[in-house]
C-alpha cells in the first residue's frame, strides 16, 4: 500500500511540475530580417517596361515569394542592395560559388549609387552589424569588378551570365558571443532576367534580376525549441 501511495504522489508531483513550468515563448526567438531593394509595384512582370517614374523601396523577403529587384543602373542604388536586421549580433553574406561580388562601406547610406567605387570594400564574403547594408553584383550584370577594373583576389570573377542564370547567396545571423555557429541560416536566389538593351555592351549582361528567399532555418539551439512546440 505504501508503494502505491508513493507512486501516486510521484505522479502528482510530475504533473504539477509540468503545469508550473512555462512553455517556451516562441516570440522570444531571435529574428533575422532580410530586405532587398525592389520595385514597389509587385504587379510589374517585365522590368524592361519600367518608366522613369518607377518607385523602388526596401521590402522584407519572405520564403518562396520572388520579387523583382531594382535594376542595377538608374534606380538610385549601387548594384543590388540588401538590408539586414538582427539584434545583438552580426550578419554575414557569402557568395559560395564566388560569382557575386559583395561590397560594403563605412560611408553613410553607401548603398546609394551616388557614392564612389573607391569608398567600397569588395569581396565574396562580408559581415555587417544589425542595420547594415551589403551590395551585390552578379557576374552576369557585366559590372562585377572592383574599382578601376582591378581583378578581385587576382582572378577575374567567373564569366558573364545569360537569361535564367541563377546565383545563390548564403546569409548567417551570428551572436557576438559565438560568431562561428549561426543562430539563423538563410539562402537567397538571384535569377538573371532578360535585358532588351543589354548592360554596358557586354554579351549576356543584364541589369535585371529577381530575388527569392529559398530557405530560412534556425540553428540547433533554437530548432529544439521549435520542435518541442510541434
Amino acid at each position: 500500500m505504501r508503494y502505491v501511495i508513493t507512486f501516486i504522489v510521484a505522479v502528482l508531483c510530475i504533473v504539477g511540475l509540468n503545469l508550473l513550468i512555462p512553455e517556451p515563448d516562441i516570440t522570444k526567438l531571435p529574428e533575422l530580417k532580410i530586405s532587398a531593394y525592389v520595385f514597389k509595384d509587385e504587379t510589374l512582370v517585365d522590368p524592361n517596361e519600367r518608366t522613369r517614374d518607377e518607385i523602388y523601396c526596401f521590402k522584407e523577403l519572405e520564403v518562396g515569394k520572388p520579387l523583382l529587384l531594382a535594376p542595377i543602373i538608374g534606380a538610385g542604388s549601387y548594384n543590388l542592395s540588401f538590408y539586414f536586421e538582427f539584434d545583438g549580433g552580426l550578419v554575414e553574406m557569402t557568395s559560395p560559388d564566388e560569382d557575386v561580388v559583395l561590397a560594403i562601406s563605412e560611408v553613410e547610406d553607401y548603398w546609394k549609387e551616388e557614392n564612389r567605387l573607391h569608398e567600397y570594400i569588395f569581396d565574396y564574403r562580408h559581415r555587417v552589424a544589425s542595420g547594415g547594408y551589403i551590395c551585390a553584383s552578379p557576374t552576369g550584370s557585366g559590372l562585377a569588378q572592383t574599382q578601376d577594373g582591378d581583378m578581385l583576389d587576382g582572378v577575374r570573377t567567373k564569366g558573364f551570365g545569360s537569361t535564367g542564370r541563377e546565383y545563390y547567396l548564403n546569409v548567417s545571423a551570428l551572436e557576438f558571443s559565438d560568431d562561428s555557429s549561426p543562430v539563423i541560416s538563410a539562402t537567397i536566389k538571384l535569377t538573371q532576367l532578360e535585358d532588351y538593351n543589354g548592360n554596358s555592351g557586354q554579351t549576356g549582361s543584364s541589369a535585371y534580376y529577381s530575388v527569392e528567399l529559398v530557405s530560412y532555418q534556425y540553428g540547433d539551439k533554437y530548432q529544439m525549441i521549435l520542435d518541442s512546440l510541434k
